[in-house]
């Protein structure tokens, strides 16, 4: 077991060089830095070596794209003739791998594959901060989907789901007994199930500066329109006596809170649920 530990520990390279055309001058010089990072304790997977060169082209593409997906890092022999390391530079640069250019030709001025991908090198900070853009986004998707499900089925007073719980569509969730220790929305006093607020609403948006910006709206529906549009589409305010529009993008909105008559609060957070909690400003 603990053997299997360690090996599982130990960071993965997947080296991208020509197979076919390869001359044995550059199968040596990419089978020496295989040697000497596997001296290091690193796993290394290098297609000449490693791929199954017999198999049909898909299989070696699919072969080769998982031994990318599971590796930390890719180092590049970049050959410009080579059709396979620019198929396998593609995968890379998709799965946002860091690189390594180990070997590459010179180039001149204008935009190339060798000064891109010493670019990629270079800036990876780039690629990686469009990485986490895109799974911000996805995420806010996912939770204003949410949102506006729940706005639905408020509106048609259809609500079956209790805290930490949304209803899919057509899936019956019963809610359970009532007990002693039922906190929380729909077990209130005075909340009913499928109940809609007509009270003002107010919504409370926590940016990643510190600051929180708050407003009202007309009932809790509009309210979960909002909060929705927010996660999705980002904060804009107009500061007080300016005219001047700030916007806020999606991935800087840490999390929105919902209050309402009587301290019924409906919070919003980025782990992917809701909560109704009572008495919060009392």
């Amino acid at each position: 077991m603990h053997e299997n530990k360690e090996e599982n520990d130990k960071k993965s390279v997947f080296i991208i060089g020509s197979v076919r055309d390869a001359t044995p001058e550059l199968k040596n010089k990419m089978e020496e830095h295989a040697k000497s990072l596997e001296a290091k304790g690193y796993k290394v997977h290098l297609p000449h070596r490693d791929t199954n060169q017999n198999g049909r082209g898909i299989e070696i593409c699919i072969e080769n794209m998982n031994a990318i997906s599971n590796s930390d890092e890719v180092h590049i022999f970049y050959n410009p003739n080579s059709q396979g390391s620019h198929f396998d530079m593609g995968i890379t640069f998709a799965f946002f791998k860091k690189i390594r250019v180990i070997d590459c030709p010179e180039y001149g001025e204008g935009k190339s594959y060798p000064r891109m991908i010493n670019e990629w090198q270079d800036e990876y900070e780039l690629l990686e901060a469009n990485r986490k853009l895109l799974e911000a986004k996805k995420r806010n998707e996912e939770l204003a989907k949410a949102l506006e499900t729940a706005s639905r089925e408020t509106e048609k007073g259809n609500l079956r789901f209790g805290p930490g719980c949304f209803p899919l569509d057509g899936e019956e969730i019963e809610l359970p007994e009532q007990s002693a220790e039922a906190r929380g929305w729909p077990y209130e006093n005075g909340i009913k199930r499928g109940q809609i607020m007509s009270n003002k609403v107010t919504i409370s948006v926590y940016l990643d500066t510190g600051v929180v910006c708050e407003y009202d709206v007309d009932d809790e529906i509009k309210a979960r329109e909002h909060a929705s549009a927010i996660i999705k589409d980002g904060y804009r305010s107009t500061s007080e006596n300016s005219d001047d529009l700030e916007w806020y993008p999606p991935h800087r909105i840490v999390k929105i809170k919902i209050q309402g008559a009587g301290g019924e609060k409906l919070q919003r957070q980025k782990k992917g649920y809701i909560i109704f909690e009572k008495g919060i400003n009392q």
